[in-house]
């Protein structure tokens, strides 16, 4: 682009006035970042035939720090030679110790910036898809700017990370990616673990970051989380209502006589927390309703089955063994002898979802308005989110947990989870959360 056409940013400015020196300097620093690469990648083989020619055997031990060595090349490769100690000293600072003279000082200087880098589990703040990651990292609270294609790519907000971060005049690459990111809930749990170890609530100082023990731990406990959520992912699917049984669609079918129809309808709408159809209704049909002590648009809105009849029968539909036989007691007894059950049948709702392999249409063919309505969807449902009580936080509304310590923690962890969830959603579709943050001022 011409120094003197016009801005593409559409500012209506020349190039040369509005994005062009911004331009200059990103790709001066991707630039920077390529040659750090290339620069490591050199002095990472080097190191490698020089240890193994020297120590043998002894190199071989560093597989013990990984499950599979392989899967995880792009940490352990980094680890080795950064990290693992042989006779008390990382393969780095021996390398240096004999080959110092034959190196440049760039070489030099680059190696003394991974003598200050460290492990850590680093928290995805920010993506510039195809640029670059602004991470956070849970245990000191560092925040570094990271120039990285491929990892911003596949990545998303709020993921979390297992990485190595090497600074070094002013551009920041990461040198050393465990293969597998966690969600939010998973990684909370490899920081609470390594905090009780370290024995730190608060901002955990990098140098003892930098201790090799530490680093072995933290590789450990991440592949044990990337494992368990493995395992539960391939679990079956238990679904349950809001009562916490197990979701079974039940229906009852009772014969009635077509001169008693009215009786029968008549009786069904004298119960208790019965609503009755509405006169215009396509499919006519009674909703039981149970009254309960959630705030607002939760208060009493809990369906807990429906009923329709014909001139010959009346059916009762729930979702669990234990609200069909409580409702269908209920109904027997206030129609007496005028209905007599003939049976009942169960449908399996996850014989509706779709089958591990089976074609699904991709979220990014939704249709755009389908979107909107998801969204408009989301916009009614957390609208008094934070004052409904949340089984994950022990029956306490948000609000309520996050008058604590421990509960503001779980509350952070859980608004990260669904941030997560939405950020690998169409942009149209994603609820933005910031406004229930704001309101916990759970980022101040």
């Amino acid at each position: 682009m011409g120094r003197n056409d016009p801005c593409p940013c559409g500012s209506g400015k020349k190039y040369k006035k509005c994005h062009l020196k911004a331009d200059q300097a990103r790709e001066t620093t991707e630039s920077g970042a390529s040659a750090l690469h290339e620069l490591d990648n050199r002095l990472v083989l080097d190191m490698s035939s020089f240890a193994g020619e020297r120590f043998g055997e002894q190199m071989r031990r560093v597989e013990k720090d990984f499950v599979d060595p392989v899967a995880a090349f792009d940490l352990a490769i980094p680890w080795s030679v950064y990290h693992f100690r042989i006779e008390g000293r990382p393969v780095f600072e021996w390398y240096l110790e004999k080959r110092a003279r034959r190196l440049s000082a760039d070489e030099r200087e680059w190696l003394s910036a991974q003598r200050d880098a460290w492990l850590s589990l680093w928290e995805v703040i920010e993506v510039q898809p195809g640029e670059s990651l602004t991470l956070q990292d849970l245990l000191s609270d560092e925040v570094r700017f990271v120039h990285e294609i491929r990892g911003s790519e596949t990545l998303v907000k709020r993921d979390t990370i297992l990485v190595r971060v090497v600074e070094h005049e002013g551009v920041a690459v990461i040198c050393g990616l465990h293969p597998r990111a966690l969600p939010p809930t998973e990684a909370a749990e490899v920081v609470r673990r390594a905090r009780s170890r370290l024995r730190r609530k608060s901002a955990v100082p990098v140098e003892r970051l930098r201790d090799e023990k530490l680093g072995r731990y933290l590789i450990a406990r991440w592949e044990e989380a990337v494992e368990e959520l493995d395992l539960r992912r391939k679990a079956p699917l238990q679904l349950q209502n809001t009562d916490g049984e197990a979701l079974l669609l039940t229906t009852d079918h009772f014969e009635l006589r077509p001169e008693t129809r009215g009786e029968v309808e008549a009786r069904l709408a004298a119960l208790e927390g019965v609503e009755p159809p509405e006169p215009d209704a396509e499919e006519p049909s009674y909703v039981f309703l149970r009254s309960g002590k959630g705030p607002g648009r939760f208060r009493g809105n809990t369906v807990v089955g429906r009923a329709w009849l014909s001139d010959t029968a009346l059916h009762l539909e729930t979702n669990s063994r234990e609200r069909a036989d409580a409702l269908r007691r209920r109904v027997e007894d206030a129609c007496g002898g005028l209905i007599r059950h003939r049976a009942r049948e169960h449908a399996d709702p996850l014989s509706r979802v779709l089958q591990p392999g089976e074609p699904d249409r991709p979220e990014s063919e939704t249709p755009p308005e389908a979107q909107q309505l998801v969204l408009d969807f989301k916009e009614q449902h957390y609208a008094d989110w934070l004052d409904v009580p949340v089984p994950a936080l022990g029956g306490k509304s948000p609000r309520e947990a996050a008058q604590t310590a421990a509960g503001r923690a779980a509350v952070d962890v859980l608004l990260k989870d669904m941030e997560n969830h939405e950020q690998r959603l169409p942009e149209a579709a994603r609820f933005d959360f910031s406004r229930l943050r704001a309101e916990l001022a759970l980022d101040s």
